[in-house]
């Protein structure tokens, strides 16, 4: 329930009449940032900020999703010596990337969930060294609908 949930990420329990927001009430106010696989870190660096976003999810050619490029990323990538210049498609196949594509399963959410369960879903992932910041939003099909940040 909304209430277990509160619990568990430490929020106050819902009043009486409390309605939960939805994920879809919040994602895709600020728009979807989509950047290609084939763009480098640089272009996904400039992408990110001129949206004043701090992730975008990448798209191969056919417009299939790769993956989540966050700013994390791009301050790891460059931490360990990374080319600019690197597709951002090969970022998010080295094993370093937060949300590649064989990861997005379990960092999604449906745009029917409460923010609460979300918050739930991030601080799960959190209790891990790997922490998760941003959740990918499909709809029943697995269509992208949004990318979720705990900045949202």
């Amino acid at each position: 329930s909304s209430t277990d949930l509160a619990q568990a990420v430490g929020a106050p329990e819902p009043h009486v009449g409390f309605v939960p927001q939805l994920v879809s009430d919040v994602v895709g106010r600020c728009g979807l940032v989509l950047c290609d696989a084939d763009n480098t870190l640089a272009d996904a660096v400039d992408l990110i900020l001129s949206q004043d976003r701090s992730a975008a999810a990448v798209v191969d050619s056919d417009g299939e999703l790769q993956g989540v490029v966050t700013e994390n990323d791009i301050v790891t990538a460059y931490a360990a010596g990374t080319s600019p210049a690197c597709s951002v498609g090969d970022w998010l196949r080295t094993h370093v990337a937060r949300l590649p594509k064989d990861l997005l399963n379990i960092v999604s959410v449906r745009p029917s969930s409460t923010l609460v369960e979300a918050a739930a879903a991030l601080r799960q992932q959190a209790i891990n060294d790997f922490a998760f910041r941003h959740l990918v939003v499909r709809d029943a099909g697995g269509g992208l609908l949004g990318v979720l940040s705990t900045l949202d």
